[in-house]
């Protein structure tokens, strides 16, 4: 029997509230701490706080939403200003992911190693206004010294589940192979854990991959990769279930396989790729048509296991089965001194590839690859990152689209801090549809957050106050060949300036320019004499500034 415990922290001076689990009883005890004053940025409890929550082996916490205390003018995020979630030493490998959908607040989960008092600490950071503030959501850890979280994974449900998944791989004594995940409302309340393996599993778990289906809410799937004893080959396991947790299923398992990555696509389609170890082979996958209830036989896109290492696949969340466009992107290593980035994509859903395309060439190391496919229709841009030693060692960043796979923008160096070179950065979309990474990086040691552009006109929309009103919507069509357009809306009559630029941000037209009356404004843009691509659309007003983007197709 598993005892855990949860905690509701309600800041009202220094006093504050604990669960301790005595057997199968709860009974309440008084807690009482100094609260932290940085609330806003990186709160942090100390880790001797954290063991007196619970004397119990695993413990759990949720924080309120009052503790969002945001500064009345915060400093406007734009690329190359990098903000800090959290700090302390965050555990590999894979110590940080980051979800969210458009219109709603980003996650990220960090695995945070703690130096006393306690073992490790998942936890789960929210930001309700695209990235420029972080306050602590949820959190669990266990009380025992030395015990370890990592790979950390987060899955948001939607429609009629929609609940905060937070995932690690969890050790503690002999046991290497326990699964754990924590459940939250979208409110912060906790709901319990989840165990799909049980607890008590001796063999070794060294990473994990979890997703949820995007067409049945209650579906999910993890991808682990496991040893069953010393001198035995490693082997990719998973686990399916379609009640969301209350049961969980096996599937086939994969031997000789490291490095498991998974990705849902649209009507069904679920795709996870891997590295096998055999001869001839080399960056294999295997794809689902009914949310991974059944998978197909392996298809390999390399064939050399010596050289293609830690692969990481994306899906478009639009086009049916048979039109749907992936990438999976990978570290191809020449030398020890000489390590590229390729990809290999499909336009059929993943029954044929095209591999070995280079994304990132230079004579020095690329490594440490992500990629993420936005969910939300119609833009379906691809976000890739790794990390490289050209000129330096920094995150880099480059997008396509699933209506031009191939064409990706250059790269651009975008982390303030260096990363750690042990866990990969990971792409994101931020509550408005944009781009953003999540790293951890050192100087000081911390778990940061970007959201950017690589043509010098800002993406992502700005810190508006809730009384002032200024949105600007999707372009209708957002994939266009001739003529679209944009509707905006204004708080009050004042100078606009909205125009279109292009990748390399120079100016290609001006849609509205002058004084204009508060209340709903549609304008248009033909695109039919402009050459195919990605193009950003920018709406300034009152010193504010809005963006999206729109793409060309011929």
């Amino acid at each position: 029997m598993r005892y855990i415990a949860t905690v509701m922290l309600i800041i009202a001076g220094f006093v504050t509230a604990g669960w301790a689990a005595t057997g199968d009883n709860l009974t309440q005890q008084p807690i009482t701490y100094d609260a932290p004053n940085a609330i806003v940025y990186h709160p942090e409890l100390p880790a001797n706080d954290l063991a007196r929550f619970s004397p119990t082996n695993i413990g759990s916490g949720q924080l309120p939403m009052p503790l969002e205390r945001k500064p009345e003018a915060p400093p406007r995020i734009m690329w190359g200003t990098d903000v800090q979630i959290t700090g302390v030493a965050i555990r590999t490998p894979k110590g940080v992911d980051m979800q969210s959908w458009t219109g709603t607040p980003i996650y990220t989960a960090v695995c945070r190693s703690i130096s006393s008092g306690s073992g490790d600490t998942l936890w789960v950071f929210r930001s309700t206004d695209n990235g420029y503030t972080w306050s602590p959501f949820g959190y669990y850890y266990s009380s025992v010294v030395g015990d370890r979280m990592s790979s950390a994974n987060l899955v948001i449900g939607t429609g009629g589940n929609s609940e905060i998944w937070a995932g690690a791989i969890y050790t503690s004594g002999t046991n290497h192979g326990d699964l754990v995940i924590g459940r939250w409302n979208t409110s912060g309340t906790f709901l319990g854990f989840n165990w799909p393996r049980g607890s008590g599993n001796a063999d070794t778990v060294a990473q994990m991959s979890m997703a949820r289906s995007n067409d049945n809410a209650w579906a999910a799937t993890i991808m682990f990769q496991q040893t069953t004893g010393a001198g035995t080959d490693p082997l990719i396991n998973h686990l399916t279930t379609t009640d969301f947790g209350t049961t969980w299923v096996y599937g086939p398992n994969r031997s000789g396989s490291h490095d498991p990555h998974l990705a849902f696509g649209n009507a069904g389609l679920a795709i996870f790729t891997y590295r096998s170890d055999f001869t001839g082979q080399g960056i294999g996958l295997q794809r689902s048509t009914n949310n991974g209830a059944s998978w197909s036989g392996s298809l390999f896109i390399t064939t050399d296991p010596d050289s293609s290492f830690e692969p990481r696949i994306a899906l478009d969340h639009v086009n049916p089965i048979a039109s749907q466009v992936g990438w999976i992107i990978y570290r191809f290593s020449y030398s020890t001194s000489d390590q590229d980035i390729y990809y290999a994509y499909t336009t059929d859903g993943g029954a044929t590839w095209t591999g070995y395309n280079g994304l990132a060439a230079s004579t020095s190391n690329e490594l440490l690859p992500d990629i993420f496919c936005a969910p939300e229709s119609p833009s379906n841009f691809v976000r890739a990152t790794y990390e490289t030693y050209a000129g330096g060692d920094h995150i880099a960043y480059q997008s396509a689209s699933a209506s031009a796979p191939t064409t990706w923008s250059s790269p651009v160096w975008i982390s303030d801090y260096t990363p750690t070179g042990t866990t990969p950065a990971h792409p994101g979309s931020n509550g408005a549809g944009n781009g953003c990474v999540v790293y951890e990086g050192v100087g000081p040691t911390a778990a940061w957050f970007d959201y950017f552009n690589f043509t010098g006109v800002e993406e992502g929309n700005a810190k508006v106050t809730p009384q002032a009103r200024l949105t600007l919507g999707a372009a209708r069509p957002s994939v266009l060949s001739r003529s679209t357009s944009i509707a905006f809306s204004l708080p009050k009559s004042g100078s606009v300036d909205l125009a279109v630029y292009d990748i390399a941000g120079r100016k290609v037209a001006t849609l509205a320019q002058g004084t204009m009356s508060a209340g709903s404004h549609e304008v248009s843009w033909n695109g039919a004499k402009a050459p195919a691509g990605v193009y950003l659309y920018r709406l300034s007003f009152g010193g504010t500034t809005l963006t999206d983007r729109m793409v060309v197709v011929k």
